[in-house]
Order: structure tokens, then C-alpha cells, then sequence
């Protein structure tokens, strides 16, 4: 959507004092199909009920100039924002780590209900004042606090990605996380892991397990007779070896 004809408001009930978000798109003078997309983002996020992705409260089109939207409030602001504010000095790794499990189930749950956002990116990712993200790529972006592709004009930025020339993630992050991340840049969308395979990957397992309502699909299941903590590390060992033997494999599913 454009900017300059969607408006936002924020407001409170007057009794409980839950802040919300009214979101207006503006029809008028608008090309049949922006209206029809428009109508579809209306009634797609009323359909849509996870953990990780805005609350939808209620829509309606006022007077057939607005199709109006109210969510939940995210106190935390958006990521572009909190990347800015950071002023250069990184995300710990837990941190990262953390949003990262929270991003991919947000995303496996739209993809598992055949949707594709189509314009992920940090603005459009919000957070709560508990620090979890609520989803509106990025990761390196929230990473490296700049671009993975970086050039002075459109042409060399093309040549970049083409030849993926991705910039340096910075030294203070692990070779599992720095792995991970470049795996979801590989140029050929085909040897990209998908949302519900870097879930089971075992540098984020750990993170997984607290996150809310993470499916039982995705975590490891411990034998009954053992102690949880020698499972664990067997699991994530031969998770660990699996990743290894991926390499630069082709990955055959939906993308953002």
C-alpha cells in the first residue's frame, strides 16, 4: 500500500485501557484492483490467529471510501525504528536468536494456510513491550543493522544480488547463526531452506521451546526412560550433522 493513502490511529477503550491500532486505507480515486487488495487484506487477517502475527480486532469499510482495520498495539514499535535507536551497536545473540524462531513461525503458519506476505521487511515487523515480534528479508538486516545487498545505484545493486555479493555479518555473531542467515539469501529460491526446516534447526531448538504455542512438529521429542538434557544433546547432534551434510543442497518450497 501506498504511504500517502493509509493513515494509522492509535486508541484505547475507555474502560480497560487496551490500546489498539486503526488502520485506514483510502479508496477513493483508487484503480479497481488496489480496492480489490484492499478488500483481501480486510478479510485475510480476520482469518489469521497466531501468537506471532498482529491481533485482529475487527474491519469494516466506512462509507465505501475506507477500508478500516483495527489490530492490536505493539508497544516495542517496529524494528526499522529499534534498528535505528540501536545506533550501530548490535543485538546479542540470544536476542537475535529468539526473534528469528518467532519470525519463522509466523511464517510457517502463513505459508501452512497458503498465504504469502510479499512484503516482509523491518518496518513491517512490530514488537511488544516483552520484546517479541509481532509480524506486519530481514534478518540480516536486524543482524548487520544495514542492507545484505549494499551500492551506490540501482545498476550495481542488481549486479550485487545477481553475483550474491552479500555484505559481511558482523564477527560478534556464531558460524551457526551467520549459516542460518545466509541460507534465507542464497540466490536461487529453490536452495533456500523454508520456514518449517530452520525451525528444526538445532542452533535455534533451544529458542524454539519458548516460544508460545510452538507446534510439537517442530521441537524434539525426548524418550521417556532418559534424562531430557543427554536426549537433547543427542538430537541436536544429529540434527547438526543433517544441516552439514545440506550444504548448498536445492531446498524446494514456498518462499517470502
Amino acid at each position: 500500500m501506498v504511504a500517502s493513502i493509509v493513515s494509522r490511529l492509535i486508541f484505547s477503550e475507555s474502560v480497560s485501557l487496551i490500546w489498539y491500532v486503526l488502520k485506514k486505507i483510502r479508496l477513493a480515486k483508487q484503480t479497481e484492483k488496489f480496492k480489490r487488495t484492499a478488500h483481501q487484506e480486510m478479510n485475510l487477517i480476520a482469518k489469521l490467529n497466531n501468537s506471532y502475527i498482529l491481533e485482529y480486532k475487527d474491519s469494516w469499510v466506512d462509507k465505501g471510501n475506507c477500508v478500516c482495520i483495527v489490530t492490536g498495539y505493539c508497544e516495542g514499535g517496529d524494528m526499522a525504528a529499534i534498528i535505528k535507536k540501536a545506533r550501530g551497536i548490535f543485538f546479542p545473540e540470544e536476542k537475535l536468536c529468539k526473534w528469528l524462531a518467532q519470525l519463522l513461525l509466523a511464517v510457517d503458519y502463513l505459508h501452512s494456510n497458503r498465504v504469502l506476505h510479499r512484503d516482509l521487511k523491518c518496518s513491517n515487523i512490530f514488537l511488544t513491550k516483552e520484546n517479541d515480534i509481532r509480524l506486519g528479508c530481514c534478518m540480516f538486516e536486524i543482524a548487520a543493522h544495514q542492507p545484505a545487498f549494499r551500492a551506490p545505484d540501482m545498476a550495481g545493486l542488481i549486479n550485487k544480488i545477481n553475483r550474491s555479493c552479500i555484505s559481511p555479518l558482523p564477527i560478534v555473531y556464531s558460524s551457526s547463526l551467520k549459516q542460518i542467515i545466509k541460507s534465507m539469501l542464497r540466490k536461487n529460491p529453490e536452495h533456500r531452506p523454508t520456514a518449517a526446516e530452520l525451525l528444526r534447526h538445532p542452533h535455534l531448538q533451544p529458542h524454539l521451546l519458548r516460544c508460545r504455542n510452538a507446534s510439537s512438529v517442530f521441537l524434539p521429542i525426548f524418550p521417556i526412560n532418559n534424562s531430557k538434557e543427554k536426549n537433547q544433546k543427542k538430537i541436536i547432534a544429529c540434527q547438526t550433522q543433517f544441516w552439514q551434510r545440506q550444504g548448498s543442497c536445492c531446498i524446494k518450497a514456498a518462499r517470502d
